[in-house]
């Protein structure tokens, strides 16, 4: 079981989206895609806590995107990442973020220019958006 709250799941993400915005506003891409990537995690970890799931928080699943919206949520519910898939625009963003992060490129240097990063960007908000109106909204 986590030792995080839905509340502090969504707080922390709240400042993950802020700390993108910073990021791509001072020109440091890569930290957008970083940022970006914890923003949409966070966002997943809250909706699957809302739907009373639990995820592992160590490891690689806690940070896998597609292991996190593949959880399924309630027995009448789909699983996030079928509802992803329905959206075409939304699933096309999804797949971009999850091609453009992983937690092992901490570690690397990337050269990403400013057209990518704002790409990026774009992705990120967007897809963050979609989660939260669809899974997170009270």
């Amino acid at each position: 079981m986590p030792d995080v709250s839905f509340e502090e799941l969504i707080l922390n993400s709240d400042e993950y989206k802020v700390l993108m915005n910073h990021s791509f506003q001072i020109k440091f891409f890569q930290q957008v895609r970083h940022f970006g990537h914890l923003y949409i995690e966070l966002l997943l970890k809250a909706a699957l806590l809302k739907y009373g799931k639990n995820y592992d928080p160590d490891g690689d699943f806690a940070h896998n995107l597609d292991n996190l919206s593949s959880t399924w949520i309630e027995e009448k519910k789909s699983i996030i990442l079928i509802m992803i898939q329905e959206n075409s625009l939304i699933h096309e963003k999804f797949r971009r973020i999850k091609s453009a992060w992983k937690m092992k490129h901490r570690y690397i240097r990337m050269n990403i220019n400013e057209s990518e990063s704002k790409a990026n960007f774009d992705d990120y908000k967007e897809v963050g958006q979609w989660i939260y109106n669809r899974f997170l909204q009270k």
